[in-house]
């Protein structure tokens, strides 16, 4: 089991290295006590796509030892709702060379409902931090720290 983030279930099944990519499938699970149902919604809890997305980068970096952070995305799409407690497959695919990460989140049940699904590019390891990059107020995106200087 690894241990991406508080009242997170995820258990690494496959991982498989091809050409020029490697793949990856998990199942998780995210319990009502995870930060990440937190004022999202209180009557009607939701994981929301700011969530997935971190779960989505989590476990690439445990599969794949690539950066969490995004560069770019596109087609991303977010089909259905994820409750509590809701088993979840996450299936990834890798291409270290434009640092591309695709994935899918579906339901293991037999409907194999798409949960969401899209394509982001990573920016490369050890991400921004290096290159002393900064956003529009001055902070260190990897970091969330000021940038020298400010």
């Amino acid at each position: 089991m690894l241990s991406l983030c508080e009242g997170v279930d995820c258990v690494m099944l496959e991982r498989k290295n091809e050409d020029d990519s490697a793949s990856a499938e998990f199942s998780l699970s995210v319990s009502l006590s995870s930060p990440y149902f937190d004022g999202h919604f209180p009557a009607f809890k939701i994981l929301p796509a700011v969530a997935q997305i971190d779960l989505i980068t989590r476990c690439a970096e445990a599969a794949f030892g690539c950066s969490r952070l995004i560069a770019s995305s596109r087609r991303i799409k977010f089909s259905n709702i994820i409750s509590p407690d809701t088993p979840v497959r996450l299936i990834l695919g890798y291409r270290e060379k434009d640092r591309r990460l695709r994935f899918t989140l579906f339901s293991p049940d037999e409907d194999g409902r798409r949960y969401s699904s899209g394509i982001v590019t990573l920016y490369p390891n050890p991400g921004p931090a290096a290159s002393g990059r900064k956003d529009s107020s001055g902070q260190n995106p990897a970091s969330g720290t000021p940038a020298e200087g400010k």
